[in-house]
């Protein structure tokens, strides 16, 4: 039989649980901006004696992002040969690829491994992320619809370049 004290202890712990849980469900309900660029590196990665080859993919996928910057780092062991690229315009719906050499250096990996990084800083089409959080059917609460709005005024008026990086770990 249990003990009368330890039951009500037990109902209270089970009530601060369900409280919490009420809070996390919450939290679900809080919308994030579109996403407004795609970045994808190649399956295929190519060893050959002490260099590494593969391709990344960037894709615009809200409005016309300008004046983007692609640039890339590597994990100790590599040191990337590939220069850093800039671009005035990628419109939405289009794509580029840019190809990565990278060299294998005389420093082990570290505790991460072998990685290169794409990172791509870019100026958003505002006006066009504007239309998209403007749905109704997409962002249907208001309050974290406008929530969104005013972050994004925000930064509009700062003229807040976006960065967005993806690794690709090779071994």
């Amino acid at each position: 039989m249990l003990n009368n004290g330890f039951v009500k202890l037990l109902i209270v712990a089970m009530l601060m649980i369900s409280a919490g849980c009420q809070s996390l469900q919450a939290d679900k309900l809080r919308y994030d901006f579109p996403a407004n660029l795609q970045i994808s590196f190649s399956e295929k990665v190519i060893e050959d004696g002490n260099k590494y080859r593969l391709s990344v993919v960037f894709s615009s996928l809200v409005g016309e992002l300008k004046n983007i910057e692609v640039y890339f780092s590597s994990s100790p062991d590599l040191k990337v040969i590939s220069n850093t690229a800039v671009l005035p315009l990628l419109v939405e719906g289009e794509s580029r690829k840019a190809r990565i050499l990278a060299v294998k250096t005389a420093v082990p990996a570290g505790d991460m491994g072998t990685w290169v990084k794409v990172g791509i800083r870019y100026l958003p089409d505002y006006s066009a992320v504007r239309n998209r959080i403007s749905d109704l059917a997409v962002y249907p609460d208001p309050v974290q619809r406008q929530r969104l709005l005013d972050i994004l005024q925000r930064n509009e008026l700062k003229k807040e370049r976006y960065h967005q990086t993806a690794r690709r770990f090779i071994r």
